[in-house]
């Protein structure tokens, strides 16, 4: 299952859109094992933020980690942002390193993609 935390500046608790028990965030998508050892591609819709300038103005980016959860007891790992010197932080819960973590900009949001080769995906405005 993979799944994302995202916290839009870190400064409006309201605009943080995903997220169901501690450490979990929002569920993306439930692959099957089988897929996953076949490396077959899904295409996913998973709506990030829509109306950003409406929903969170005044916030210039978002920050966000895609992970696989493990439930309780697996440990707690960190995703961690730097912008200029401040730091920003956001515990989940995985066995495993996250598949993607970055920083989105609302001015060039409709053009981010990741090919990391684990995760690709790109963004779209509608």
């Amino acid at each position: 299952m993979l799944l994302v935390v995202s916290d839009w500046g870190f400064e409006n608790a309201d605009v943080n859109t995903y997220g169901k028990g501690p450490y979990e965030g929002g569920q993306i998508y439930k692959f099957k094992r089988k897929d996953v050892r076949k490396k077959r591609s899904k295409d996913v819709n998973f709506l990030i933020l829509n109306n950003w300038n409406e929903r969170a103005p005044g916030m210039p980016y978002g920050n966000y980690v895609i992970f696989e959860y493990d439930t309780w007891p697996t440990a707690r790992r960190t995703a961690t942002w730097w912008h200029g010197n401040t730091e920003y932080s956001h515990d989940y819960r995985s066995a495993d390193g996250y598949y993607d973590l970055n920083t989105v900009y609302n001015s060039n949001f409709a053009y981010h993609s990741v090919n990391n080769g684990c995760i690709e995906w790109r963004s779209q405005y509608y």
